[in-house]
């Protein structure tokens, strides 16, 4: 959930904020059932005020989007990591005056997320975009949310679940605000040689092919359900939580765990 400059992928201009292909166990960008009309486009995780963490993934070999943004009436900033079809962002409470007074007006509690280490809440989202050409309804119930940051026109679609703190906040986010894919890509990288440096990341990683999330409910949701089914993400429950994100297939046979500073691990 981020506003970005040339479209920079809504980060969460969406994350959550905004707020900046995968095989079985979890594909982004691909659709295990053609019918399925959601793919992934990023992954959040709530930190501390200004991303401190964020360091632990810039010393490993990951390159961050040099600023962060600011969600004005919503009272969270965040900054990313982009990849080729998705992006990994790191969302905080900026203002908690403001987030408090966004939570009362939308009925969508950030300030729980984000002290998730007390609440318990899940401290992790998934924002999907329609697929290409798809039409069909969301395949689970949801609720508009917009706030200050997005355009007048713009909003974001809230899986009714995100009411269950104990679940990932699940929402899609219109195409204005999606990260650019396929002919958009392409069209973007040869207009904006600079966005093209946002994506070298010194681990040679290129595309999150893969998202499994472990929540700390006794069952995933019936929005993490459907995602499963759907092979966008997969939504397991256990006793911490963690998201474990592959990349490029795995194609390295590496593992990173990065469970000192962020409950993430990276596979490639």
């Amino acid at each position: 959930m981020r506003e970005t400059k040339r479209r920079l992928p809504g980060l969460m201009a969406c994350a959550a904020l905004a707020l900046l292909a995968a095989g079985p166990a979890g594909a982004a960008g691909s659709q295990t059932a053609e019918a399925f009309p959601l793919e992934l486009d990023h992954v959040l995780i709530w930190v501390a005020k200004g991303a401190p963490e964020a360091k632990a993934l810039e010393d490993a070999g990951l390159q961050k989007l040099g600023e962060s943004s600011r969600h004005a009436g919503q009272g969270t900033a965040s900054t990313a990591f982009l990849f080729e079809n998705a992006y990994l962002e790191l969302i905080w409470i900026e203002d908690r005056q403001e987030a408090s007074k966004n939570a009362a007006r939308s009925g969508i509690d950030m300030v729980v997320r984000a002290d998730w280490k007390r609440t318990g809440a899940s401290p992790f989202g998934v924002g999907l975009h329609r697929a290409s050409g798809a039409t069909a309804p969301l395949p689970f119930p949801a609720m508009d949310y917009h706030a200050e940051w997005m355009g007048p026109d713009a909003s974001i679609q809230f899986a009714r679940t995100v009411a269950d703190r104990g679940t990932p906040m699940y929402f899609v986010v219109p195409e204005s605000m999606a990260i650019p894919v396929g002919p958009s890509l392409e069209k973007l990288l040869q207009e904006d040689p600079e966005y093209a440096k946002l994506l070298k990341h010194r681990l040679g990683l290129k595309r999150i092919t893969g998202v499994k999330i472990v929540t700390t409910g006794k069952d995933p949701s019936s929005t993490g359900a459907t995602l499963t089914r759907g092979g966008v993400a997969r939504i397991e429950a256990g006793k911490s939580p963690l998201m474990e994100v592959t990349f490029d297939e795995g194609a390295q046979n590496k593992t990173l765990d990065l469970r000192n500073h962020l409950p993430l691990v990276l596979k490639y």
